[in-house]
């Protein structure tokens, strides 16, 4: 028997990043965020009236994945979905998505475009009071997008790009399902098999998690767990022993192996389904952070936890979530700190995690 060699440091883990290769499927929307002052209220219509001062875009849901595996210094980063050409629309957000990517070095031959969709757009209009000290929160949110499903052509062009990823040398794909129209079953079902080829499947849906059956890895939040079985108690977190039962509900439901809750606050509790021996439960904590804005934390923490995951495995010869665990809760942590879907670098998470250490 090959022995196993000693698990490796988490600074390890992070610097082998840039070894990796993952994709990601998923719906790409765009984040529009527009800075402003309340000025005060239209005699027409006692609208609110605020003066934009600064707007920003970020990529969003499954795009924001994509961006922060490339921020954590992944070697090769494989975005693969359907946006708009949005020629109708004035915001031209796939143009300005495709030039995140872009000017970040990924590689956007897999992200197809067509006429029959739109980009999908959140759009966040934020203020404050001018000349007060209220602190600034979001007043509105429009939507612009379809979330209808693909066409038949699309949904074969993406098949045929998932199929061609099995001859590669591919460490993992992400499946991202915001509920968007982009993995409907077939996709869904095809990106699974590349399990056969040992590649890691690891699945996150922001409304249908009993969808991500057979995966290697499902990464959801407590909300998301407890909320697919059972009801909860207002904006409360779901307990310990709430989590534990509708996790070992949710991993028999779906055959899947792994389930990482992620739990805010509170850390994460990684559950392996042990089809012998029944469920490993292991709690990883964190430690509190001032906390700004979590927009794309969940996003930041998924892209983190399967890095660390693919890089574990290559440093190691066998597969732990655990320690990906970890470093997915000082990935969250550094991007709750920051306003907007934002990021965490490869350098900002081995920094945070050198300090940590030697405050220990």
């Amino acid at each position: 028997m090959k022995k196993q060699r000693k698990e490796p440091q988490l600074e390890e883990i992070v610097r082998n990043f840039d070894k990796l290769k993952i994709a990601v499927i998923g719906d790409f929307c765009l984040d529009l965020l527009f800075h402003g002052k309340h000025k005060g209220f239209s005699r027409e219509s006692a609208a609110p009236i605020n003066r934009i001062a600064e707007q920003i875009g970020y990529p969003g849901a499954a795009a924001n994945v994509v961006y922060n595996l490339a921020k954590l210094g992944v070697g090769k980063v494989i975005p693969i979905s359907v946006i708009g050409t949005d020629s109708q629309s004035i915001v031209k957000s796939g143009d300005l998505l495709l030039k995140f990517f872009e000017e970040a070095g990924i590689d956007c031959t897999n992200i197809l475009r067509s006429d029959k969709r739109q980009t999908y757009t959140y759009m966040k209009f934020m203020a404050t009071g001018e000349g007060t000290s209220t602190p600034e929160q979001q007043f509105y949110r429009a939507d612009v997008g379809r979330d209808d499903e693909l066409d038949h052509a699309s949904e074969n062009q993406i098949i045929k790009i998932l199929e061609d990823l099995s001859y590669k040398d591919l460490d993992a794909i992400i499946i991202s399902d915001y509920s968007k129209g982009i993995i409907g079953p077939k996709i869904f079902n095809q990106a699974r098999k590349l399990r056969e080829k040992n590649i890691l499947v690891i699945g996150n849906a922001r409304k249908d998690i009993s969808r991500l059956r057979e995966l290697d890895l499902i990464v959801q939040n407590d909300y998301e767990v407890v909320s697919a079985y059972e009801e909860i108690n207002g904006e409360k977190r779901g307990g310990d022993l709430q989590i534990e039962r509708c996790a070992k509900r949710l991993l028999n439901d779906t055959k899947s192996e792994y389930l990482i809750v992620t739990r805010g606050e509170l850390g994460m509790t990684v559950f392996e389904n042990c089809l012998r021996y029944g469920y490993s439960i292991t709690k990883v904590s964190t430690k509190p952070k001032k906390v700004v804005d979590v927009t794309g934390a969940g996003d930041t923490t998924l892209a983190a936890i399967t890095a660390a995951s693919c890089s574990f495995r290559k440093l190691t010869g066998y597969l732990s979530h655990v320690r990906p665990a970890e470093i997915g809760n000082y990935a969250g942590g550094i991007v709750v700190q920051k306003l907007g879907t934002a990021t965490a670098s490869q350098e900002e998470l081995i920094k945070e995690i050198e300090s940590d250490e030697q405050l220990s």
